[in-house]
């Protein structure tokens, strides 16, 4: 499946997640470097949200860490 995150197109595999922090969705198995700096793609909340009504994502475990709910969602198979 592909999944646009700004300008770049990702094919999602069955070994990536994507991680809901209650603010943003982040492809977290994949990084893009900008100069010095490592970046975690951001995936658009509407995108999210359309995928997992589709049930294209479903919802791979339930963390919390410092106060903060993580949701981490992977691809159905």
């Amino acid at each position: 499946m592909k999944i646009k995150c700004g300008k770049k197109e990702y094919y999602l595999t069955p070994s990536d997640r994507i991680v809901y922090d209650g603010a943003t969705y982040q492809l977290i198995t994949r990084t893009i470097q900008k100069g010095k700096q490592t970046i975690t793609p951001v995936v658009a909340k509407v995108t999210a949200d359309r995928l997992i009504q589709e049930r294209a994502l479903v919802l791979a475990k339930k963390e919390k860490r410092d106060g903060v709910e993580l949701l981490y969602y992977k691809l159905a198979t």
